[in-house]
């Protein structure tokens, strides 16, 4: 775990728990951006375990584990698991759509071809478009210099201001910049038959519950092994009125929410 500040944050309890924690260190600027110590945070860690071929798995502060996560174990074998996005947010490339001012520059310092990028479908309303994958939930081979390499491109990109003026003007480019990135890294440096899409309840938008169609929405809690949460506790304190929660789960996430 990095943390920002050890003082103002020293996470005793993670360290009881046997938890390594972090002086988070990367480009001033870019961790200033919006969510930019994320992409240091990862390549942080990265760094400490690169000469290794074990599965390193990202989880965003808002996601949250249920059960046995098992389908993010790459078996020494491939590079990445993963889901594409779950909304498009006016930043994803339609199919048939050339590289625009923001998509251009970041396919170019990864080294990838527009053409090379996949055409995969958004988790919620299945809109297709070229590869833009999720990094709330991610498994990845730390070899690869993946996490490295984002935070990279993503430092230099936030630093020009030619850039940032031309791709970046508006909330969703800038909120987003940090996985179109990562994005274009994964697809440079890995293969599409060394990456494994993770199921539905492996990454679940927990989220984005509601919007999910009835045919792909989860049933219960219970059947997520893990899910990108955010604001769902805030908006839904008694979460049975959100989804439906079985026990024992629901008394566990009762117990610990009363112990935040």
């Amino acid at each position: 775990v990095a943390v920002e500040d050890l003082e103002a944050t020293p996470c005793r309890g993670l360290r009881d728990l046997g938890a390594t924690v972090l002086s988070l260190e990367g480009d001033r600027a870019g961790r200033d951006y919006l969510f930019g110590q994320k992409v240091f945070a990862a390549a942080q860690v990265e760094r400490l375990v690169e000469s290794t071929d074990h599965t390193v798995v990202w989880f965003d502060p808002e996601a949250i584990v249920l059960g046995p996560p098992a389908e993010l174990d790459l078996g020494g074998v491939l590079a990445a698991a993963l889901r594409p996005v779950y909304l498009t947010n006016k930043v994803a490339l339609p199919p048939e759509a050339p590289a625009d001012k923001f998509w251009k520059p970041i396919l170019d310092m990864a080294g990838v071809a527009l053409e090379e990028l996949p055409i995969v479908e958004s988790v919620v309303h299945r809109e297709k478009m070229r590869a833009y994958f999720n990094c709330g939930i991610i498994a990845y081979r730390p070899s690869l210099g993946i996490c490295r390499e984002w935070a990279r491109l993503f430092t230099l990109l936030v630093n020009d201001p030619a850039y940032q003026k031309a791709a970046c003007a508006d909330a969703p480019h800038r909120v987003f910049l940090h996985q179109a990135v990562v994005s274009a890294v994964i697809a440079a440096r890995t293969k599409e038959g060394d990456r494994r899409w993770l199921p539905s309840e492996c990454g679940y938008p927990l989220n984005l519950h509601g919007e999910m169609p009835a045919a792909r929405k989860a049933a219960r809690l219970n059947d997520l092994s893990c899910a990108v949460a955010e604001q769902v506790w805030d908006k839904w304190p008694d979460l049975s009125t959100y989804i439906h929660v079985d026990e024992p789960l629901a008394s566990w996430l009762d117990e610990q929410l009363a112990a935040r």
